[in-house]
């Protein structure tokens, strides 16, 4: 605290103000950037992993469903004749 204090009284407000200013551009902001896209990093490759495991599912639904219809649609058509 005293080298808050000391530095404020020898460079002056101006000073403290410049150096604060500089801290935030120079070191704060792009940890936070940082930070951030390492977190959209993980976020986005998890949703493309679930949105293919999702789609893979679809599909085999999808193809579970046709053999079933083409399996039932030929039953129906033999108790038709």
């Amino acid at each position: 605290m005293e080298l808050i204090v000391s530095l404020c009284g020898s460079l002056g407000v101006t000073g403290c103000l410049v150096w604060y200013l500089y801290y935030n551009t120079a070191v704060a902001i792009p940890r936070l950037t940082d930070k951030h896209s390492a977190s959209m990093d993980k976020i986005t490759d998890k949703f493309s992993v679930t949105l293919r495991e999702e789609r893979e599912f679809r599909r085999s639904e999808f193809a579970d469903l046709k053999t079933f219809i083409k399996s039932e649609g030929c039953k129906h058509q033999e108790h038709k004749q």
